[in-house]
Parts: structure tokens; C-alpha cells; sequence
């Protein structure tokens, strides 16, 4: 329902229903002048070049570009497409389909290319300049970043960063790649 860039700058969600809107505001709580038309947004992800957002509505991605306010699609066809994240660099995202494939996409170039192959409950939490934080469950793990221009998927696996004890409901990694929050929930045993 959130998200913060490097700079400071929030944006976040209210409101219910499926039709809901995005303002920006600047970190002392003046609107930055950016929103998106109201619409089914399910997912928001500022750059961290804050120059541009990743958006998700329905189940396929659309690429927002400040200050222009244009608004194109970057993905579509079947399944759903989430958990998209950015690159360090702002060139490229990453993101999940239904199959628990990670697949990535440089903007502008409008191709995907298979990053990883995990089972179909796998997300993606961040993007840090040593690779993709991903979740299964409550184990977190560093896929190692994919190469920009490969179309091959990465072949080493993932190395195991810590397991919670209960469900892991939400996470973020921080700007910097430093830290991890994470909100959980207790398992049923």
C-alpha cells in the first residue's frame, strides 16, 4: 500500500474498493504534483532514480514517467504479473508470474527474458546491487542479480539468508540494501 524512494519521497494508498488513486508528497507532506488517473492499482513501486514508477493494474504492469504523467503498458497477455521491483540503476524490473518464474525486463526494450525457474508461492522483496531478495515461506534468500542483456536464467541457486520461525505477511529492504522489515504472522502447526 506504500512505497518510499531514497529521496524520501512517500507514495501510498487510502481508501477501498477497487478503484483507488496515487498521490505523491514530498517528505514534509506537500503534494509533489504527481498522480496517477483513479484506477485498479494493485501494486506501486517508485524508481530509485525516482524519475519513474512501476504500477501494477489488472494483472500486467504499466510503466508511470515523471514529470510527464505518461502512462504506457509494459507487460500483457495471460497471468498475472507481481511483485515487480527495480534495479539498483533504475534500467530494469523485475518481477513474478503465476508459474514461479522471476523474469526481467530492461524498460523500453519491451522483451522479458526467464531470470529464475521457483515453485509458484515464490515473491520478490528487493532489488540489491548483490541480487534479487526473494521469499518462500518464511525463508528468505540473495538470488544472485541477473546479467542485463542475458536471456539465459541464472543457474546458480539461491543462498539462504535467514528462515523465520512464523510467516513472513510483508517485507521490505531498504534503499540502501542494508536491512530488512518485515511484518509476521504466527503458523498454524
Amino acid at each position: 500500500s506504500f512505497s518510499v524512494s531514497g529521496t524520501g519521497t512517500l507514495a501510498y494508498r487510502t481508501g477501498g474498493g477497487n478503484r483507488n488513486q496515487y498521490l505523491w508528497f514530498t517528505r514534509d507532506g506537500k503534494p509533489d504534483g504527481v498522480s496517477l488517473p483513479i484506477g485498479n492499482y494493485n501494486e506501486v513501486q517508485i524508481a530509485p532514480d525516482n524519475k519513474k514508477a512501476v504500477v501494477r493494474q489488472g494483472g500486467d504492469l504499466w510503466l508511470v514517467e515523471f514529470p510527464s504523467h505518461v502512462v504506457s503498458r509494459l507487460t500483457s497477455g495471460p497471468g498475472s504479473k507481481q511483485d515487480a521491483v527495480w534495479s539498483p540503476d533504475s534500467r530494469r524490473i523485475a518481477y513474478v508470474k503465476p508459474d514461479g518464474g522471476i523474469y526481467q525486463m530492461r524498460i523500453g526494450s519491451g522483451a522479458e527474458s526467464l531470470v529464475y525457474s521457483g515453485p509458484s508461492s515464490i515473491k520478490i522483496e528487493g532489488w540489491i546491487r548483490e541480487g534479487l531478495v526473494i521469499r518462500v515461506d518464511g525463508a528468505i534468500s540473495l538470488l544472485p542479480a541477473p546479467k542485463e542483456d542475458s536471456t539465459q536464467p541464472v543457474t546458480e541457486k539461491p543462498r539462504a539468508l535467514v528462515d523465520f520461525k512464523t510467516g513472513v505477511d510483508q517485507m521490505r529492504v531498504s534503499p540502501d540494501g542494508k536491512w530488512v522489515d518485515r511484518k509476521s504472522t504466527r503458523l498454524n502447526s
